[in-house]
């Protein structure tokens, strides 16, 4: 180290995306002072009059230094040490977050042999989203009808019920564009939502406004639901507050989710036509 630090009287801090907060994970003073739950971008920040030293690790992961007695001044060699010396914390926390991510898959895939009631089981589905996803507090299965020939709110998490009057025609606004060519969309920010919502129809755009619990949405991800090279429809994920962007990890959780609800709309349709032929026996 280029200078002698104190070691009585320090905290560090880490930051989950998974859970979106900041938690005390090592603490050698008396007084304890909490983070924001938001993420930090500076490398250096202030907070309640202390100086913090912000180290970023893989998959959006941060640990903090507080220093209480003073800032000292850290070279470029002491933050590398400082990282090295603390990825181990890094990667017990991305391993407790990617263990409970993954029991949440395989509790999907259990929901889907336990229940016939595809309402019950696509909204438990949404929750599973909702907990393994950071900020996907606002969610939408988005299922085409052939009757109407529209895409239409087969389940919502987080919404507001003016969700349910939204029907949205191939290849309109973000979910229309999705089910239409089946490619996974990403928008990071506001100004990106709105350039893709470009071509949503008037009473689309007067519900989704309506419906929607904040005032902006400021990233949204979409993901075709296919089964067999069909797609079924469109899950999408809304967010109406600054979050860490989604993870290649994450990524992968949400192909596994949609997945899992495309085998339980067949397992559905697979039940009604069974059902139907043995009554017309």
């Amino acid at each position: 180290m280029s200078q002698k630090l104190s070691l009585k009287d320090y905290q560090i801090w880490a930051f989950s995306p998974f859970e979106q907060k900041w938690s005390l994970v090592i603490k050698q003073t008396v007084q304890t002072n909490p983070l924001p739950d938001t993420s930090v971008e500076n490398s250096t920040f202030s907070l309640d009059h202390q100086n913090y030293y912000l180290l970023d690790f893989p998959e959006n992961h941060k640990i903090a230094i507080l220093f209480k007695d003073s800032k000292p001044l850290l070279t470029k060699e002491d933050m590398e040490f400082l990282n090295s010396l603390l990825f181990p914390v890094y990667s017990e926390l991305a391993t407790k977050s990617k263990e409970v991510k993954l029991k949440k898959l395989i509790d999907g895939v259990q929901n889907i042999t336990s229940t016939l009631d595809l309402g019950e089981l696509l909204t438990t589905m949404l929750d599973n989203v909702a907990s393994v996803i950071p900020g996907a507090d606002v969610s939408a299965l988005w299922l085409y009808s052939p009757s109407i020939d529209r895409l239409v709110c087969r389940a919502y998490k987080g919404w507001n019920k003016e969700i349910e009057q939204v029907q949205y025609k191939s290849g309109e606004s973000v979910c229309g564009k999705t089910f239409q060519d089946g490619q996974t969309r990403f928008y990071i920010s506001s100004l990106h939502v709105k350039e893709s919502m470009k071509g949503i129809s008037k009473r689309n755009l007067q519900f989704l406004e309506s419906a929607f619990p904040y005032p902006k949405i400021h990233a949204s991800d979409t993901v075709p639901v296919s089964f067999r090279n069909e797609i079924l429809g469109v899950l999408s994920i809304d967010r109406g507050k600054r979050v860490a962007h989604i993870t290649k990890w994450d990524f992968q959780i949400l192909k596994g989710l949609s997945a899992q609800i495309a085998i339980a709309i067949e397992n559905a349709r697979l039940f009604t036509e069974i059902n139907r032929k043995i009554k017309c026996w």
